[in-house]
């Protein structure tokens, strides 16, 4: 039974996975200067895997590990591991604060893809939800000239489109099997195909090196495992919005770690996006079948 209580509580939890979020997103942003993006996201899913493995181990779904359309699963991995390392490389080259504005982005690409994706209906007022956000993404990359800063919202904004491809195609799998098994499956895919394309960028690290790598990766795990158990305690309406907070903890730290100022574009694009989303959210509430809302992130 939800109440008042469960509401507070539900958007406490929603914010803090959205603040771990964010460190692990800085520690893949330090990380960057160091190493590969292949082996960024190797170390993400290799470290990822031991409270994904801890969590099947107590779950009453640990038994069902079978996996009824093996081919949909590899190919809704693969498609997630090239998102998080186009994510991971866009993080390198662009402020924080420009990759939680891109990133905002995110829901709205999964309401578009579950028109052919999941054959879910869409009202004109969201399909121009839709398009004025593509517009304010164009606002914030300003796509005039080449540059790290362009090249890299590219990437970002690629890899968003990719895991919310992903997104909505776990959302399909979901009917069939449980979400932990699709998360723990994918992220074991992710982890083998990058370990593999690694090989030839690999760079050894340090102890500490090493510190940071497993503390980036179980800190993305342990916000995804956080941010679910939020949207299952309020209605997503009232939580989802809050997701949006990451750009506050994203211009905070890109300011005080990296000297990152973002630019009035940045600022009124990333606005657009956020009322955009919060309309998208408030009327799909109603529906049957909410789409998914949680932002992608590469931690």
């Amino acid at each position: 039974m939800e109440t008042k209580s469960n509401h507070y509580t539900a958007i406490a939890t929603i914010s803090f996975s959205v603040f771990i979020f964010v460190i692990s997103d800085s520690i893949v942003k330090y990380l960057n200067s160091s190493f590969s993006s292949f082996e960024i996201v190797f170390f993400r899913s290799l470290f990822g895997m031991i409270p994904l493995t801890l969590s099947l181990a107590i779950s009453p779904h640990r038994s069902k590990l079978s996996i009824p359309r093996p081919w949909s699963l590899l190919t809704c991995s693969l498609v997630g591991a090239f998102a998080v390392l186009l994510i991971v490389k866009g993080l390198g080259l662009i402020p924080l604060a420009n990759f939680y504005a891109i990133q905002f982005s995110g829901p709205l690409i999964m309401t578009a893809l579950a028109v052919p994706l999941l054959g879910e209906h869409i009202k004109p007022y969201r399909a121009l939800l839709i398009f004025i956000g593509f517009l304010a993404v164009l606002f914030i990359v300003k796509p005039t000239s080449f540059s790290d800063l362009t090249l890299g919202s590219a990437l970002s904004f690629l890899g968003i489109g990719l895991l919310s491809f992903f997104l909505v195609q776990i959302r399909k799998l979901s009917r069939m099997m449980s979400t932990l098994t699709i998360v723990f499956y994918t992220t074991l895919a992710q982890g083998l195909l990058m370990g593999i394309l690694m090989i030839n960028t690999w760079t050894t690290p340090t102890l500490y090196e090493l510190a940071v790598l497993a503390t980036m990766g179980v800190l993305g795990t342990i916000a995804q495992m956080i941010n679910a158990k939020g949207y299952s305690m309020a209605p997503i309406q009232m939580t989802a919005p809050f997701e949006y907070t990451n750009i506050i903890w994203g211009v905070l730290l890109g300011y005080f770690f990296w000297n990152e100022i973002p630019g009035l574009n940045v600022g009124l694009g990333a606005s657009l996006l956020l009322l955009c989303g919060i309309l998208l959210v408030y009327d799909t509430r109603n529906d049957p079948n909410p789409a998914l809302t949680p932002q992608p992130s590469a931690g």
